[in-house]
């Protein structure tokens, strides 16, 4: 049984996507899964006894779990923790998440928002987008002038009826339950 679970355990270990290591309290690699070594282009012949840091530069790497970490052209998301077996010395488990692709999306997302955001606010008619309260959750430049805002912020989370007199904002909300209902 315990030699069975022991199998289970490196199929399991070699199988994951995300590069593993277990380093000693000096940092010297214990144990690796495939996917470091595959990563690294090396054997593990060539991996297993070596510093951490000929592989990968810890110098920067910080006391905080799930930090940024850049190494070899892509970003990670570095997690580090000891691990302590009665018996055993204490073994640092290190764990990097590829999140190359995650952080590409981030930055397309924030360039998109950022050129929508201005196309917006260059347009010389009232945009906005109230929620389903009738408060403003997106105001240009023209609609938040024109509601007598001296900023966006002066009129976002706010409704007709705390711009508008009572009987205007009324309205206005009459039309806007019309198109929600």
């Amino acid at each position: 049984t315990l030699s069975r679970a022991k199998k289970e355990w490196e199929i399991t270990f070699d199988t994951l996507s995300d590069p593993i290591i277990v380093t000693d309290m000096d940092g010297i690699i214990l144990r690796c899964n495939h996917t470091f070594v595959d990563r690294l282009n090396s054997t593990y012949s060539k991996v297993i006894g070596g510093r951490i840091s000929e592989f990968m530069d810890t110098r920067n790497v910080q006391e905080e779990q799930n930090q940024e970490f850049h190494w070899l052209g892509k970003t990670y998301e570095l997690s580090f923790f000891p691990v302590s077996v009665e018996g055993i010395a204490v073994r640092t488990f290190w764990i990097l998440h590829d999140i190359t692709e995650r952080k590409q999306i981030g930055s397309r997302l924030a360039e998109d928002a950022n050129l929508l955001r201005t196309l917006i606010d260059n347009i010389p008619d009232r945009i906005y987008v109230k929620d389903s309260q009738g408060r403003k959750t997106i105001s240009n430049t023209a609609d938040w002038q024109a509601s007598g805002g001296k900023t966006m912020e002066e009129v976002l989370g706010k409704s007709d009826f705390d711009t508008y007199p009572p009987e205007l904002a009324a309205k206005f909300w009459a039309d806007d339950k019309a198109v929600l209902d």
